[in-house]
């Protein structure tokens, strides 16, 4: 078991560096300890879409809306670790903001955020951003 263990332990040591060249210590902390990451209970004022991205990746957003303030935010996604951490990265950006606050929230802004995030994952920002903006349209239907 000992030779098992330790191929176990180089692997490992493997993809931590390699998630250490590519992304910041602050997207891994979101990776790890994701912010928001959870689904709300339908009320009447939450408002829940999902959609799917072309990688198959889906992100669904749990928005509870007054007065087109944004009082909590929150997702859950059946994607990767980078969707995980793009969705985060986003519920941070949107809580407790005004829609036409988070309508003008940019794939740029969050990637900034972010720091280091792999270019071949940005797709995973897109995704977030993109069910957001579907599930804040929901709630403009309702006005």
């Amino acid at each position: 078991m000992d030779e098992f263990d330790d191929l176990v332990n180089d692997l490992q040591n493997q993809v931590n560096q390699k998630d250490q060249a590519d992304f910041s210590p602050y997207a891994l902390s979101l990776a790890q300890n994701p912010y928001h990451n959870m689904k709300l209970d339908p009320e009447p004022d939450v408002y829940i879409h999902e959609w799917q991205g072309p990688c198959g990746d889906s992100v669904c957003w749990y928005l509870k809306i007054v007065d087109n303030f944004i009082q909590e935010a929150y997702f859950s996604t059946n994607g990767c670790m980078t969707a995980i951490i793009a969705s985060s990265q986003t519920a941070k950006m949107v809580h407790h903001q005004y829609i036409a606050d988070v309508r003008k929230l940019t794939h740029e802004q969050v990637l900034h955020a972010l720091g280091k995030f792999p270019e071949a994952d940005h797709h995973c920002i897109t995704l977030a951003l993109n069910s957001l903006n579907l599930t804040l349209n929901l709630y403009c239907k309702t006005l």
